[in-house]
C-alpha cells in the first residue's frame, strides 16, 4: 500500500473503483478494520466502548483516504 507523493489522487471513475473497492476492503479486512465500512454492525461490535470504536473509525476513514489509485 505505497502511494507516490509526487502524483496527485486519481478520481475513482467505472473504470478503476472495483479494484480501488477490493483493496481497500482487503487493507481494511487485514488490519480488522472491515466492520467500519459494513452496512450492519456485528453483535461484538455492540459491546466495544464508544471511544474504542470511533479511534478505530478514524483509523478506517484514514486508511480509505490514503488508498492509492488502482491504475
Amino acid at each position: 500500500m505505497s502511494s507516490s507523493a509526487s502524483k496527485p489522487n486519481e478520481i475513482l471513475t467505472d473504470t478503476n473503483y472495483v479494484m480501488w473497492e477490493s483493496n481497500t476492503r482487503m487493507a481494511l479486512r487485514r488490519n480488522g478494520l472491515q466492520d467500519h465500512v459494513a452496512a450492519m454492525k456485528p453483535e461484538a461490535v455492540v459491546r466495544r466502548s464508544t471511544e474504542e470504536w470511533k479511534t478505530a473509525d478514524m483509523k478506517a476513514l484514514t486508511m480509505v483516504a490514503k488508498m492509492p489509485s488502482p491504475t
